[in-house]
């Protein structure tokens, strides 16, 4: 045989195993109804009634981040391999060079396996393949422990629904409080200017404003934003006392 020729591990007709993982969609235990999906529910008559958990049960509308968790999970098949095929290209990664299709999963038009080398692909043993699977979940389940979704959701999960509620609606306020400070500080620059044109960062953060989901109503920048609304339909500035008093309003709540 030519020397530098990858060369298969595994014949036609050979048992292979395939290493790979799985995701599932798991649900916490809720720290409302302790995985029972059900409250006792006192009435004005005294009497105690179960009803559905308003926090883990679907369609529940809390706001709050969501109880389930992505995880991953060992996964381990038995093949048989029904096709070889090799590449001589020098420019080819070694580790690639060989490949397989099993007849499990359909020889000429099915998947298309690659030898393990300690990742996704194909495997002498079924302990050889069962330790790279738990290797690549371990790396797996890590990265999306760490996603900051993941870690929110975690966060909020250790909490019952009140104190999950104050925390997440507080985030909304201080959020809401940001963007108006922004929106201040822009104007508070345009007005210093009288013949300057509004900047394109004022729009901006009017329209995150405005899109701002959890303001009171009525909030306090109200009367900000309408003037500021109207300042910007013009391509120029040329009466800005409607702006000024808008901001002469708003600029003690925001301050607090």
């Amino acid at each position: 045989m030519t020397a530098g020729l990858p060369v298969p591990s595994f014949a036609i007709g050979a048992t292979v195993w395939m290493a790979r993982t799985s995701e599932k969609q798991e649900t916490v235990p809720c720290p409302d109804c302790k995985g029972t999906r059900q409250w006792a529910a006192l009435t004005a008559a005294g009497e105690t009634i179960a009803v559905k958990c308003q926090r883990c049960t679907p369609y529940a509308s809390t706001k709050l981040p969501s109880l389930t968790r992505r995880t991953k999970r060992v996964l381990v098949e038995r093949l048989t391999v029904g096709k070889v095929r090799t590449r001589f290209d020098s420019d080819f990664p070694t580790e690639n060079a060989v490949s397989y299709m099993c007849t499990e999963t359909g020889v000429g038009s099915g998947n298309v396996y690659s030898e393990g080398h300690g990742g996704h692909g194909l495997y002498g043993t079924e302990a050889e393949a069962r330790e790279a699977s738990e290797q690549m979940r371990a790396t797996e389940q890590a990265n999306l422990n760490q996603a900051p979704q993941a870690l929110q959701a975690e966060h909020y999960a250790s909490m019952p629904m009140d104190v999950a509620l104050v925390e997440r609606y507080w985030g909304e306020i201080w959020n809401a409080w940001y963007q108006a400070r922004q929106l201040r500080e822009v104007i508070e620059e345009v007005l210093a200017d009288e013949t300057s044109k509004l900047p394109t960062e004022v729009g901006e953060t009017l329209d995150r404003a405005l899109q701002e989901p959890s303001w009171p109503n009525p909030h306090p920048l109200k009367a900000l934003l309408a003037a500021a609304e109207a300042v910007l339909a013009t391509d120029t500035v040329t009466d800005l006392a409607a702006l000024r008093v808008a901001l002469d309003t708003i600029k003690k709540p925001v301050d607090a």
